[in-house]
């Protein structure tokens, strides 16, 4: 089960990759594979590239074999984040928050974003 990382990079010291790098090796711990921004934009997502990285993003959510997204603690405020929320709620892909999904995996037992 392949599971998207979303959560805020502008703004953040090196982008919070240190915190997607962290929420993907707790992830892989526990079994689920898991790719962050960097996997599927490269080392420079968050930077001046916002429309080509979205856009990428935007794409590996909808079209490939995600099971779904986990966002990572502050997600509310980053444009893009909401952005990939909404893409994975069209397209009836479950949103999770990295804390609950830790907690209690794919079948948490209260409703979660999009959910």
């Amino acid at each position: 089960m392949t599971y998207y990382i979303a959560g805020p990079m502008r703004g953040y010291p090196n982008n919070n990759l240190e915190a997607f790098e962290a929420a993907r090796n707790a992830l892989v711990a526990r079994g689920f594979d898991a790719v962050t921004p960097v996997d599927v934009c490269g080392s420079h997502a968050g930077d001046h590239v916002i429309e080509r990285c979205l856009a990428a993003d935007m794409e590996f959510i909808v079209q490939k074999g995600t099971e779904g997204i986990i966002v990572l603690p502050g997600w509310q405020r980053s444009k893009g984040t909401n952005a990939e929320v909404a893409a994975a709620i069209a397209v009836d892909k479950p949103v999770h928050e990295f804390a609950v999904f830790l907690l209690y995996g794919a079948e948490p037992p209260l409703a979660l974003v999009g959910e």
